[in-house]
């Protein structure tokens, strides 16, 4: 049984663009009709035009009860193509539901890569790491790289974080924690650990890029936008057919792009993040 999350973080915001002066981001949700397995990909044309765009996607939705993840390939300054994938399918069991793949909601953050800082004095990392070391609960792998910041930030920051590539087209997923080993705790001030996530489905693969951005937790307005950096202390989060965890939040007129990821994990077996239950609205 896979137990994970504490804690894990939420990044809220309605879709919106330009931070700074020369740093900009966008957000927005895909809608995909099947899995990577089945050889579907979806492909989202990006608002702007990037250098080194970092891309955060998920969780996924969840009109299947199988487990699933996202997945990002072919990266570019104007577009990447997204899809979701079942870490049985990758193994070779057959998990598709009887009739086949309902489709998911999966939304996204890009960011582009480097040091920035909000108006209001809120600051921000984005980064890329290409890495072959994974994290599994087979044979105990403890493959991780670790990660400096290159700013100090005031407290632990929120990091999101996910695979930004498809060198090698089995399952993999990420995880993030403190600098060092232990997973208990969530990345600090100034750095944290990185590490392609196996879980009970890996413990070999081929190097990836894993994109992820820091964030200070806060909340406010930038660009006539609301938005909400947060890290959630305290949560376990079961695994996703047995449970929902519940998060409300307030100040948004419209439905938020909503992207979440790990920051902890508790026991070795792994895991990643999914939505249920009632999925977001707007209040």
């Amino acid at each position: 049984m896979i137990f994970f999350v504490i804690p894990f973080l939420v990044f809220l915001m309605l879709p919106s663009l330009a931070i700074a002066e020369e740093a900009f981001f966008e957000t927005g949700s895909v809608t995909v009709s099947d899995s990577i397995d089945s050889g579907n990909w979806e492909t989202v044309m990006l608002r702007e035009r990037y250098t080194n765009p970092v891309v955060i996607v998920g969780p996924v939705n969840h009109n299947n009860d199988r487990s699933l993840s996202a997945r990002v390939r072919n990266v570019t300054a104007s577009s990447f193509e997204l899809g979701f994938q079942s870490p049985c399918e990758s193994v070779g069991d057959d998990c598709q539901p009887s009739g086949g793949w309902s489709a998911e909601t999966i939304r996204y953050w890009v960011v582009e890569e480097g040091v920035w800082e909000f108006p209001d004095g809120t600051k921000l990392e984005a980064g890329r790491l290409t890495t072959s070391d994974v994290r599994s609960w087979w044979s105990n792998n403890w493959g991780f790289d670790t990660v400096t910041f290159q700013q100090s930030f005031s407290q632990r920051p929120a990091v999101l974080h996910s695979v930004n590539s498809f060198n090698d087209s089995d399952w993999i997923a990420s995880s993030a924690w403190e600098s060092g080993n232990d997973t208990g705790n969530p990345p600090d001030s100034s750095g944290m650990t990185l590490a392609l996530e196996g879980a009970e489905a890996s413990w070999n693969h081929g190097s990836e890029v894993i994109g992820w951005v820091a964030i200070e937790p806060a909340s406010g307005t930038n660009n006539g936008h609301s938005y909400i950096a947060e890290r959630l202390s305290n949560r376990d989060v079961d695994r996703h057919d047995d449970s929902c965890d519940t998060y409300s939040l307030t100040g948004f007129g419209a439905m938020p792009d909503l992207v979440a990821s790990h920051n902890t994990m508790a026991g070795t077996n792994g895991g990643w993040l999914r939505f249920c239950g009632g999925e977001l609205s707007a209040s």
